[in-house]
């Protein structure tokens, strides 16, 4: 009940108004030699006049039905409409009295699955106008504008689970030619698309069916159904329950809910991943015209002049020029097309907190393309040079990053490069083990996920000769240079850090008063007085901690142990008892050796705290010692940075 209240809902907030059904449980059963008797026999019978009605058949359209049979003009438009009303009433209640001489009977195992979805969706209010369309897709016309397809896999009645291989893949293709009809006739309008089967094999074959729905076009083959807005549902997960509800398990309640709570969202990323992708076709075309317009001495200018001076290679060089001037083309394009596309609106918090379980498993294609954008992979075109930011593995935990210029890791004249020896930065691979584990510095190696510890204080130099395979590392790839450049930044800071930065501990005199919280209400300041000294924070996060005088601890004892217990708030007994015991006295030695910090409990209940309203963060409080600071400043240093 809960899962269809969840999935009616979130049909209404995507909107979907119009819905297509492809199934074979949609083709009607024909009329033949061998059923037109029975028919004829059903249809003529008193008893029938009251199906009639029901079915909402016409007094014309049976006269010419009857007709037909006896007649044996099967192919009749009023037998037609007869019998679709009639096989749209048993469909629809799988009731036998719609069932005219038993002609359906072979229908009813697929309409069995497929009616549980069909009610879901006549349950929905709004009610979607939800289009049914048979194995041979002849009513095409109406499915125009459907926002969401639910389309059979095996689009053929007289394929089962128990069916030859090559029936099923006869059946297979038949769902994928409708499919690909039906979708690439919306044009931009592209819907989602559920694949559904009663068959439990099919779920691990749904994502290939998605890529082989597909368009053509100028020899070239795109998608037409991105992953984001394809799901798979097995109909035998849903049940038809009394009183008009539908039993949907937990698996197929997600399967819907992935679907439907996304479809905004998913329509509004299809409409611009599309566009980036028509973007970068039309900027890779753009480009071309223009590099066809270069004439040879462009090129020889640039090796010339350019290229041969740093030792650079000329296909290199192209690559990085080329690549940025694409990069602005395929820019512009894509903010010409965003301009006028609508949808794209919604692709905002909004839009992304409708889909519960967003992030459903670990994302590893996500994390693949995060690696390539940060990392360029090792290329076998690449003529041995050096570049800022190459990365070396040593061994299973080392790696190692180049933080010397590119200016000087060119080739000069003399086969040599402009620095004497490579700058290298030395950071520790760690494995995503603990929640805690940061993804700052994160790089893939050899296929999985690891994240880099960067340790400034480790900067090291190697020799050119050899490099690297004489000094046992490897090569993974080569920062880009943004993160490159972040990372040498970071390097130069720490280097230019002033060596003493912290300031010196300076010690300040304090007054102590110690309160205790009584049975009635009010706290009470008990009969003590004494001096502390306060080591003052030095800056960032650290706290003041105060160190008491030794002989406060054996003062503050006594003081406590004499009172009262049925006087003071209950937490005090247990307490008072504790302070009697041996070893009472050792615990309470670190406020005197250590210091303790303001603000946190010390022991046996007793909080130090520097405010007089004198709450506390700890329940179990039942005693404060107040500290109130002094004018006079120790004049000796006690410590410094």
């Amino acid at each position: 009940m809960m899962h269809q209240e969840n999935i009616i809902l979130a049909i209404k907030q995507s909107k979907i108004m119009k819905i297509a059904v492809i199934d074979d449980a949609f083709d009607i059963p024909g009329v033949d030699d061998k059923n037109a008797g029975d028919l004829l026999d059903c249809l003529g019978s008193g008893a029938f006049e009251a199906i009639r009605v029901e079915a909402q058949i016409s007094e014309a359209d049976l006269g010419e039905a009857i007709s037909a049979l006896e007649t044996t003009q099967y192919g009749d438009q009023g037998l037609s409409r007869v019998l679709e009303k009639l096989y749209r009433k048993f469909g629809d209640s799988l009731e036998e009295r719609f069932n005219p001489a038993g002609m359906f009977g072979d229908r009813l195992p697929n309409l069995t699955h497929l009616a549980p979805v069909m009610r879901l969706l006549e349950t929905c209010n709004p009610k979607p106008d939800v289009v049914r369309l048979n194995s041979t897709l002849d009513d095409l016309d109406e499915a125009k504008d459907v926002q969401l397809i639910f389309i059979d896999f095996y689009l053929d009645p007289s394929v089962s689970a128990e069916s030859a291989p090559k029936d099923k893949n006869a059946a297979k293709k038949n769902s994928l030619v409708n499919v690909t009809k039906l979708v690439k006739s919306l044009g931009e309008k592209a819907p989602s698309v559920i694949l559904m089967s009663s068959a439990p094999d099919v779920r691990k074959q749904a994502e290939k069916f998605r890529e082989e729905i597909l368009s053509e076009s100028g020899g070239k083959q795109k998608g037409l159904v991105f992953a984001s807005r394809f799901g798979f549902l097995e109909k035998t997960r849903l049940k038809l329950l009394e009183g008009g509800l539908v039993g949907i398990e937990d698996d197929a309640a997600d399967d819907l809910l992935d679907v439907f709570q996304s479809y905004q969202f998913g329509r509004s990323m299809h409409t611009a991943l599309e566009a980036w992708l028509g973007s970068a076709e039309k900027a890779a075309t753009s480009m071309r015209e223009e590099i066809e317009r270069l004439h040879l001495k462009d090129f020889a200018y640039l090796v010339r002049f350019r290229l041969l001076e740093e030792g650079q290679s000329l296909i290199e060089y192209l690559e990085w020029f080329f690549g940025e001037c694409l990069l602005d083309a395929v820019g512009k394009e894509v903010d010409e097309v965003s301009a006028a596309q609508e949808t794209v609106k919604f692709l905002n918090k909004e839009g992304a907190e409708q889909i519960e379980g967003a992030y459903d498993g670990a994302t590893k294609t996500v994390a693949d393309l995060y690696h390539r954008v940060r990392i360029e992979s090792p290329r076998k075109a690449r003529n041995g040079g050096f570049r800022l930011g190459d990365l070396y593995t040593e061994g299973k935990r080392t790696i190692l990053a180049t933080m010397t210029p590119d200016c000087d890791l060119i080739v000069r004249k003399n086969g040599k490069p402009g620095a004497e020896r490579l700058l290298m930065l030395t950071g520790e691979l760690k494995d995503f083990d603990a929640p805690e584990t940061p993804v700052a510095d994160f790089v893939m190696i050899d296929g999985k996920p690891r994240n880099i510890k960067w340790d400034m204080k480790k900067i090291l130099t190697k020799e050119f000769e050899g490099f690297p395979d004489k000094q046992g590392l490897k090569y993974v790839g080569t920062l880009r240079p943004l993160y490159a450049q972040e990372l040498q930044r970071k390097v130069l800071h720490d280097l230019g850090r002033v060596g003493i930065s912290t300031a010196p501990a300076i010690g300040v005199n304090a007054a102590i008063s110690v309160h205790v919280q009584s049975k009635a209400g009010p706290r009470t300041k008990i009969d003590l007085a004494a001096d502390c000294t306060i080591m003052t924070s030095r800056g960032g996060n650290a706290k003041a901690t105060v160190l008491f005088r030794r002989g406060f601890v054996p003062a503050l004892m006594n003081a406590l142990i004499v009172l009262d217990p049925s006087e003071l708030d209950p937490k005090a007994a247990a307490n008072i008892t504790s302070l009697k015991e041996q070893g009472a006295r050792k615990k309470l030695e670190k406020i005197y050796r250590n210091g303790v910090p303001c603000e946190e409990m010390i022991e046996f209940g007793i909080y130090l705290t520097a405010s007089d309203r004198l709450k506390s963060k700890d329940e179990k409080t039942w005693c404060w010692i107040l500290i109130e600071m002094g004018e006079k400043l120790v004049t000796e240093t006690l410590a410094s940075g």
